[in-house]
């Protein structure tokens, strides 16, 4: 997105309205938009955008568009605490994942230290601890030619089962 012309985006919450609410874009190309606001547990609301308020770099106009949403109750999320304890302090990534392998979070950590995962979805994740060598924040692959191996990878031996309004609390002994 090039352009934004927000007097005319229109949140809708129930029978109250709101032009020109506040925005950010969530990533450098201007493809996610959020809209920071308050929004109660099971509420139904709406973003109207009309057409020509975003302008692409090609100088193209959106057409009019109306996404409609509901909130959830907090009681259909579940909380995942994790105590990690790792057997040398350094720069680890921790991965909640779908049965498909399939990121929902990541929190990075660097020694002994309890990790709080809220809002979860009920369902059935592995979890995948990343030994970051080289504190970057991702996983490295190897490099054959110069004799580098890749960065480790354990999983956590149990499926974390997640329920609607429940906390699960885990801990995980890291080892070399």
């Amino acid at each position: 997105v090039a352009e934004v012309f927000s007097d005319s985006i229109l949140l809708v919450f129930g029978e109250d309205s709101i032009y020109n609410p506040e925005y950010m874009f969530m990533d450098s190309l201007n493809l996610v938009l959020r809209f920071p606001v308050e929004v109660p547990e099971e509420t139904k609301y709406e973003i109207v955008i009309p057409d020509s308020s975003f302008i692409d770099w090609n100088g193209l106009y959106n057409k009019k568009q109306n996404f409609r949403y509901s909130s959830k109750s907090l009681r259909e999320y579940g909380v995942l605490t994790l105590e990690m304890k790792p057997e040398v302090a350094q720069p680890y990534i921790v991965q909640l994942l779908t049965e498909k392998e399939s990121v929902v979070r990541e929190l990075y950590f660097n020694g002994d230290t309890t990790l709080n995962m809220l809002y979860l979805d009920p369902g059935s994740y592995k979890l995948k601890v990343i030994f970051d060598d080289n504190g970057n924040r991702k996983w490295d692959p190897g490099f054959y030619s110069i004799q580098l191996q890749p960065e480790k990878v354990a999983y956590y031996a149990k499926m974390a089962v997640i329920r609607g309004n429940w906390d699960l609390e885990e801990e995980w002994r890291i080892l070399e």
